[in-house]
């Protein structure tokens, strides 16, 4: 299957089968339910390099096209890629699933104020 970038879709080949990776709000759940955390502590986890984040959100972002992937298996796939290399698709699907997260810096929930001069 060919990966859609406008529909949020990123292609990863691995063996010489392509799959394709996509964080719809049902995959996020999928995340957070097979790691028992929320997604931002998921997100931090996969950026230093956690195993147990790579595989709960391999998990979840292939739920779209194959539902019935156990984590276990998930776990197999990634044997048989190179972590970096599906740290970084995982990376660039979330990405595209929270455009502004990298724009947001210091305290998004913070109104900025306006100075007097």
């Amino acid at each position: 299957m060919v990966a859609n970038p406008h529909k949020g879709e990123v292609s990863l080949e691995i063996g010489g089968t392509s799959y394709t990776l996509k964080f719809s709000t049902n995959a996020l759940c999928v995340a957070e339910k097979v790691s028992g955390q929320k997604i931002s502590a998921l997100m931090d986890d996969l950026g230093e390099g956690s195993l147990n984040a790579v595989r709960a959100l391999f998990t979840a972002a292939m739920a779209k096209h194959m539902p019935n992937m156990t984590v276990e298996q998930a776990g197999d796939l990634l044997d048989e890629a190179t972590v970096p290399v599906v740290t970084a698709k995982l990376t660039e699907a979330l990405m595209i699933a929270f455009p502004t997260a990298k724009a947001d810096t210091a305290n998004p929930t913070k109104p900025e104020q306006a100075g007097t001069g």
